[in-house]
Order: C-alpha cells, then sequence, then structure tokens
C-alpha cells in the first residue's frame, strides 16, 4: 500500500505500507496488476497517471505485460 505521511494500519491485514515524499511520488498514481507466479501467462494490466498541472492527469492503461513487469519493479525499486 503506498500513501504519503504516516499511515495506521490493522495488524490484521497484511498489507506492507510504502510512504514517499519525492516529486515523482506525489505527483503520479498507479493500479498494477501482474499475476501470481503459478499463473505467469494470466492478463496483467497497469494504469499509470501523472500529475501535469494542479488537478489536471494525463494517463494510460496498459496490458502489455512487459511494460506492466517494467512499471512494477521501478514503482517498487525508485519510489
Amino acid at each position: 500500500m503506498y500513501g504519503v505521511g504516516a499511515l495506521e494500519t490493522d495488524e490484521s491485514v497484511p498489507v506492507t505500507v510504502h510512504s514517499g515524499t519525492s516529486y515523482p511520488y506525489r505527483r503520479s498514481w498507479f493500479v498494477v496488476f501482474t499475476p501470481p507466479e503459478d499463473r505467469p501467462s494470466a492478463d496483467h494490466a497497469a494504469l499509470l497517471a501523472l500529475e501535469v498541472e494542479k488537478n489536471v492527469w494525463e494517463a494510460f492503461w496498459t496490458f502489455r505485460p512487459e511494460l506492466v513487469r517494467t512499471l512494477d519493479s521501478y514503482i517498487e525499486t525508485e519510489l
């Protein structure tokens, strides 16, 4: 789970909380789905939105597995 600032979670919910302050982190939002390892040929999907002006967003969907994995990796390692 990604957010800004301190996030409190219920310990019974199995999530990892990520919080960032960089410009790309605070000016983007995303939804990424990569299938479980036991179903690698299942559909991949990602939505990436970037704020280009205050409350003005440009976004795109992709279902290309390679691009979805690239976005997922970037988010995990860079944000």
